[in-house]
């Protein structure tokens, strides 16, 4: 029972993937924040390139594609149900956390991507593979590269609350 429009800045950082609705966390986000203020948050990134490269999880990402395509609708997050713990966990496409943006209507100021390791393949080699994801970074970094942008294991968003 926050009152609206009392924060300056409000984030969200490993939250809105264990969540059953996000649009609405997100909304009740907005609604604490001031005008003018900022939310930054965090999202699992299904198109990483650590799932891209491990041939399970590439399989699936092109069936979730490819049943997107044949059903004629948008292709949504991806919701995993841990039946142990029983709870779900929510990856994100990069298409889909812009279309959250929209919805909730804020003002996207910044989406990066960070985090391009460690991958399934290089895990029992911890060092090449955080020196592959500090190559990754720089070249992210460097060339400002909007492709490469959406390949890290985790979206980070900083978005601006306008009315």
């Amino acid at each position: 029972n926050l009152e609206s429009n009392t924060f300056d800045v409000v984030i969200a950082m490993g939250l809105v993937e264990y969540l059953n609705s996000d649009i609405q966390a997100i909304n009740e986000m907005k609604r604490v924040v001031k005008k003018g203020g900022y939310l930054i948050i965090t999202f699992p990134n299904r198109i990483a390139l650590s799932n891209l490269i491990n041939p399970k999880q590439l399989f699936l990402i092109i069936k979730e594609i490819i049943g997107s395509l044949i059903k004629k609708k948008k292709i949504e997050n991806v919701k995993f149900l841990n039946k142990k713990n029983n709870f779900i966990h929510h990856y994100y496409y990069p298409s889909e956390i812009l279309r959250i943006v929209k919805t909730t209507n804020l003002k996207l100021m910044s989406f990066i991507s960070h985090n391009f390791g460690p991958s399934i393949i290089l895990s029992m080699s911890k060092n090449i593979s955080f020196k592959i994801d500090e190559i990754f970074e720089r070249i992210r970094k460097k060339k400002n590269n909007s492709l490469l942008n959406n390949f890290g294991q985790n979206i980070i968003i900083l978005c601006k609350k306008e009315d």
